[in-house]
């Protein structure tokens, strides 16, 4: 065989054979139809074909034009200016509630907007009231090109190339600032496209062969037949494709892995409901009632049911007389108790409520539990903030326990997660005394809170029947978000449920334990 021979598929051949009917100049699309071939196969011979030499090819970028649902609106309703602008041409000098009769009030405010903005209108004082008119500009609008641009676009589906657009609008060619100003209101979107078009180069089809070794077998090699053979040649160069292995998601996986640490650590997890009493969420907590926690505004708060149904015993009561007035706790409770509100259905606040949950099942020690779990509070949403968010709680139940042991769990947890500079100071939290605030050295951040502990105090432990003092209770919890974002190098909180596919993909399967 011919060393001059170049190799191709028969896939290849094809493509090139149509390519030359076609004028030796044609996109994949005219190729693919042409050819009966899927246009897939068609672009993934591309670069194999020009790597052989036998085509050359061009890539241009198209920008298609789609309109939003609110920019279909506006091509049949016209832009909201232009709707003032009408309106005021047939009433001047109008107020804004006459206006409103006719104008829906969203697109008042809009057009308005507007309409100021290119000063089309403006406003004058007149009967004690303001009132709005058309300035000589105004005056002489009929329909701006913004306009007659979007009359074109009549549906959500048809697309427009920027080429067809400026053949329907030839000012467009040396001013695109109306296309820029209607993308900038969110009236349509572009949509960047390369495309292809495929040259063919001058060579001899008798010089092609689709008669090629793939894959040298034994026989090949003991016959000798290879020396003659032509053999595909490999671009060793050449990228293998990209694989993407099924993974958990970043933050669930590191939700695991706090969940082994404690397993570890001899700790068993609880669970407990999402829609809670707020006798368990905040009243066993020794919480005061009027506490501003348990306001609108800081609580989600159940229309439907709005009670539990919460029956009196020993332990209720305990509480009831631990808020009225001490009862055994040595101390002076808050000096009133409203059963009603405690059976108050809330979005629970803290996994806490689990943990007093567990300590009504078994008040006795040895108990090592945590909860990790979701938790609800009103907030702001942003990069910071969220609505509904990961906490951990965890507690030890045990004779003799104290400040120090406190402080040897959170520093074996706290190590256990990566963490190897580990400080403590004093805090305040209203169900534990003393209250302990646990800090961990970032590399790039400084000091960083991760964590709130402390002893549970009497009036917490004493109305379950726990032998207090002799027996005392740990506690410490975490927004374990704010970790996560550390460890994931993450800016916003909301990317910790990303369902971007370029970040899930790229972020390590395996989380390192070290900072």
């Amino acid at each position: 065989m011919s060393k001059n021979l170049i190799a191709v598929s028969e896939a290849e051949i094809t493509i090139l054979k149509s390519l030359k009917k076609l004028g030796g100049k044609a996109s994949p699309e005219q190729i693919a139809d042409h050819a009966n071939l899927p246009l897939i196969k068609v672009k993934s011979s591309k670069s194999f074909l020009w790597d052989k030499g036998l085509i050359d090819f061009k890539d241009s970028e198209i920008i298609n034009y789609y309109a939003t649902n609110e920019g279909v609106n506006y091509a049949i309703s016209d832009l909201p200016e232009i709707q003032i602008i009408n309106f005021l041409k047939n009433n001047p000098k109008s107020n804004i509630q006459s206006m409103n009769k006719k104008i829906e009030r969203q697109i008042l405010n809009i057009g308005i907007k507007w309409a100021k903005k290119k000063k089309w209108i403006s406003t004058i004082k007149e009967d004690n009231e303001t009132k709005f008119v058309l300035t000589k500009s105004g005056k002489k609008i009929n329909l701006p090109l913004e306009s007659k641009i979007l009359k074109i676009f009549s549906s959500a589906e048809i697309s427009h190339t920027e080429e067809s657009l400026m053949d329907a609008f030839p000012s467009l060619k040396t001013n695109i600032s109306p296309l820029t100003e209607l993308k900038k209101r969110n009236l349509i979107k572009s949509k960047k496209k390369v495309k292809s078009i495929f040259i063919i180069k001058d060579f001899n089809f008798n010089d092609l062969t689709t008669k090629q070794i793939t894959k040298l077998t034994r026989d090949d090699i003991l016959s000798g037949s290879w020396k003659s053979a032509k053999i595909k040649p490999y671009n060793i160069s050449s990228s293998p494709p990209v694989i993407y292995p099924g993974k958990k998601q970043p933050y669930l996986e590191l939700l695991d892995e706090v969940r082994e640490i404690l397993v570890g650590m001899g700790f068993q997890e609880e669970i407990g409901p999402i829609v809670e009493a707020e006798f368990f969420n905040f009243d066993a907590l020794f919480q005061a009632q009027d506490h501003p926690a348990r306001e609108i505004h800081d609580s989600y708060i159940l229309k439907f049911p709005q009670f539990a149904n919460l029956k009196r015993n020993s332990y209720i009561t305990n509480v009831e007389q631990t808020h009225v007035d001490g009862w055994e706790t040595g101390s002076i409770g808050w000096g009133s108790f409203d059963f009603e509100l405690s059976m108050r259905l809330i979005l629970r606040t803290q996994t806490t409520a689990v943990s007093i949950r567990k300590l009504i099942e078994v008040n006795e020690p040895p108990i090592r539990m945590f909860c990790l779990d979701k938790v609800f509070r009103p907030d702001v949403l942003d990069a910071k903030h969220a609505v509904e968010f990961h906490q951990l709680e965890g507690i030890v139940l045990g004779e003799n326990l104290n400040l120090r042991q406190l402080l040897g769990v959170l520093s074996q947890f706290g190590k256990e997660l990566g963490f190897e500079d580990i400080k403590f100071k004093p805090g305040y939290f209203p169900f534990t005394c003393p209250s302990v605030e646990a800090f961990v050295k970032h590399p790039k951040l400084g000091w960083i809170e991760i964590l709130g502990s402390g002893l549970f105090r009497p009036e917490v432990l004493i109305p379950l029947g726990v032998d207090y003092p002799k027996v005392q209770c740990i506690a410490f919890g975490i927004g374990i978000g704010r970790l996560a974002m550390i460890r994931l190098g993450l800016d916003d909180i909301r990317e910790l449920h990303s369902q971007n596919l370029n970040y899930l993909r790229n972020t390590s399967v395996v989380i390192s334990k070290k900072m």
